[in-house]
């Protein structure tokens, strides 16, 4: 799994098209070897839905882990960069909080 805040970029060729995408994991960070995302299925989640609907055992897609927020939760706290995190403020689209 990846840490709160990361995000996969998934890459592969469908119809002749390389398609990229970009989803928030849904698994949990501690389920190694196992990432899970959640997607539309209908027009609106866009030509990789198309990609992602075909994909089966054995194909090749590119998945990469990307950068995100690093966030580190301790005991006292959550931090960011060695500073406290006092509130969060988010705004979000679709299913997750993938860049926008």
């Amino acid at each position: 799994g990846l840490k709160v805040g990361q995000f996969v970029s998934l890459k592969g060729v469908y119809d002749g098209h390389t398609l990229v995408g970009y989803f928030s994991p849904i698994t949990r960070p501690e389920d190694e070897g196992v990432l899970g995302i959640l997607y539309r299925t209908d027009s609106k989640g866009g030509p990789i839905v198309d990609l992602l609907r075909t994909v089966r055992p054995g194909d090749d897609i590119l998945v990469k882990a990307m950068g995100g927020l690093r966030l580190e939760f301790k005991e006292n706290g959550i931090f960011w960069q060695g500073r406290a995190i006092k509130s969060f403020g988010f705004m979000a689209g679709g299913t997750g909080l993938s860049p926008m």
